[in-house]
């Protein structure tokens, strides 16, 4: 299933490159001597900047008025023979997490994996989009945004994440997704470079296909917007998955509807080990 639609996009990109523009002879022989299954990247280095596209016959272009330099690597779900020409072998079938590992998104795992959505993620059995920052986008954020980032790492990320599959060939323009943090939403638009940008976050690399959802890259982080309700502690413990086991607990024993009516500072433990040797 994986292979027949790499091979789909891999035809519907190459119709769109040609049709848009007529390809130079000279760059078409380029394309075809890096073989079988190959994609080209444009690397923008005045802004130190990485396109991944999926078409091999990629016609370059200006990127925010910068002349990329074009090479090629494997496209997704490939990888390379060291005795084969171009990237013959395919990739075998990975979770959202695994997927996330290959690109290099280590820090978003690590908050995941802090945050217990992680193992949301290698559970699902429905499928899930992924918006994940890189790491680089993760150690740029600076103030209130890095604060409030902080403060509720949960929340956060899922903001990061819808449901389905949701590939950028289906996508129009200023087209809102709902996400999974209490119905916030977030907005997609193409460029006529041929560029995504959500929430006026440009993605680097898209469609990466994983068993159960998509895996879109971006350089930046998406901050809940100021209108995200958090009317109480209870609404933030409840919101936060840091704080799932400490939530239920707190349910268990009517404290959390108490904190729903009160004004109060809580000092808490964020981690669920830390909890539950609490109980014990």
């Amino acid at each position: 299933m994986n292979e027949l639609l790499l091979a789909l996009i891999a035809i519907i990109c190459i119709n769109v490159c040609i049709n848009c523009e007529r390809l130079p002879e000279w760059h078409i022989k380029v394309a075809q001597r890096q073989g079988p299954n190959t994609c080209a990247v444009e690397e923008v280095q005045e802004l130190r900047r990485r396109l991944w596209t999926q078409c091999q016959y990629w016609l370059r272009r200006d990127v925010c008025g910068y002349q990329p330099v074009l090479r090629y690597v494997c496209c997704d779900g490939y990888t390379r023979h060291s005795t084969q020409f171009g990237c013959p072998g395919v990739k075998p079938s990975r979770n959202l997490l695994e997927r996330a590992r290959d690109l290099g998104a280590t820090d978003f795992i690590k908050y995941s994996l802090d945050s217990q959505i992680g193992a949301d993620l290698i559970e699902t059995h429905s499928p899930l989009t992924l918006f994940i920052p890189t790491n680089e986008a993760f150690r740029n954020l600076r103030g209130i945004p890095r604060r409030i980032f902080e403060a509720f790492i949960g929340a956060t990320l899922l903001h990061h994440i819808i449901a389905g599959r949701l590939h950028t060939n289906g996508t129009h323009n200023d087209k809102p997704l709902q996400t999974l943090l209490g119905g916030q939403t977030i907005r997609i638009n193409k460029y006529s470079n041929n560029v995504f940008y959500v929430n006026c976050i440009a993605v680097t690399r898209k469609d990466q296909l994983a068993t159960n959802g998509i895996i879109h890259l971006i350089d930046g982080v998406l901050i809940p917007p100021k209108s995200w309700p958090l009317k109480s502690v209870a609404d933030t413990l409840g919101m936060d998955t840091r704080f799932r086991q400490l939530s239920r607990l707190m349910s268990e024993t009517d404290l959390l509807k108490s904190f729903a009516k009160r004004t109060d500072t809580l000092a808490i433990p964020s981690s669920h080990q830390t909890i539950g040797r609490f109980v014990d």
